[in-house]
């Protein structure tokens, strides 16, 4: 089968190219994201979509995308969306399959605009209920978010990021920190990312270091993933010390901890969405709330110990630097099992669409 996409978003993607070759299927994608540069390509050159004014997207925009590629993609089987979800609106004249993949709030542009994210979820429900659409969340999180929303069902895949093609060889004996907060690191054997790499990194270079230390800014990243594929020792804070931290740091804006977990918070609304969830109780949005702070972190990818186990964990400070002087181990023993999972839910999805 031949798949399209459009993307703002390299890695995601890019998993999706690596699986599907491997299940025998074709992906083409045309990409606005500025870090194309990763895998030595240009932005592509979109008419109507622009990298400027992707974030308005309109049914009218929609219609002269349909308009003006209708012809040049409809030789290809079905269509994918992954950053930003939302893209599916593009594609919903072709009348063909979408793959919704949501490794985000699904909602994304439109999280300060109600009338256009009510838009996006009838589109949601008419596709699905017409088996038009396949939604699939690469984390946990977002799986949950999006049925809380739009009440369709979604299934949820992690992704492998295998494209890396690299394996930990560490040769420094050195941890690396990479931060969304300003940590003191002075007496530590713990360096932070962009003191070492203030140009960007190889993953070569990064895998060549003893492990890696987070305090993320989302609960799923793709850099973990490449991270945890590659067999690099992980360390994060436990579940207690991550909601220590976020509360000292959850008024700080996009510099707090697990800050990008709602674009409410990346947009100054504030601690309610402005679409009200019909199907849940609880707004995933309200980062000013125990419960779904306590939701969020159960539900992120490195405290899954199901899809995710060998994680290393602390509980303050003091021990990170006890476990990063003595040393870390990982023992990859679920990846196979992982890989395999992955791809056998791959070719689910693509056998119920076909």
């Amino acid at each position: 089968m031949r798949f399209f996409n459009v993307d703002l978003h390299i890695s995601v993607i890019a998993d999706i190219r690596h699986i599907f070759a491997r299940l025998g299927h074709s992906v083409d994608s045309w990409s606005l994201s500025s870090h194309n540069w990763v895998f030595d390509r240009k932005p592509d050159a979109i008419d109507v979509l622009t990298k400027s004014n992707w974030a308005e997207l309109t049914p009218k925009m929609c219609d002269a995308f349909f308009e003006r590629y209708r012809e040049e993609l409809s030789v290809y089987d079905g269509f994918i969306t992954s950053y930003v979800p939302g893209f599916s609106l593009l594609f919903e004249r072709f009348q063909k399959p979408i793959i919704f993949i949501c490794p985000i709030r699904y909602e994304h542009p439109f999280t300060d605009n109600p009338e256009k994210w009510d838009w996006l979820n009838r589109h949601i429900k008419d596709g699905v209920a017409a088996k038009k659409i396949f939604p699939v969340a690469n984390n946990k999180f977002d799986a949950l978010y999006f049925t809380s929303w739009t009440n369709c069902p979604i299934q949820t895949i992690p992704s492998l990021c295998e494209y890396t093609g690299e394996t930990h060889n560490p040769r420094h004996p050195y941890y690396i920190c990479k931060s969304v907060i300003d940590i003191d690191l002075n007496g530590s054997n713990i360096l932070n990312i962009s003191n070492v790499f203030p140009h960007g990194h190889s993953w070569r270079a990064l895998y060549s270091f003893q492990g890696i230390v987070h305090f993320p800014y989302q609960c799923s990243t793709m850099s973990i993933f490449e991270q945890y594929t590659a067999g690099v020792p992980l360390l994060f804070p436990t579940k207690r010390f991550s909601k220590e931290i976020y509360w000292a740091t959850h008024t700080h804006g996009n510099a707090g901890y697990l800050c990008q977990a709602s674009f409410n918070r990346i947009k100054g609304i504030g601690p309610k969405s402005l679409l009200t969830p019909k199907y849940s109780d609880l707004d995933l949005n309200d980062f000013s709330s125990e419960r779904v702070l306590d939701v969020l972190i159960n539900l992120s990818d490195f405290y899954d110990n199901e899809l995710m186990p060998a994680i290393n964990y602390f509980d303050n400070f003091s021990e990170l630097g006890r476990m990063t002087k003595v040393g870390i181990g990982f023992q990859p023993d679920n990846r196979k099992m992982r890989r395999e999972m992955v791809y056998e839910k791959w070719k689910n999805v693509i056998a119920e669409i076909f």
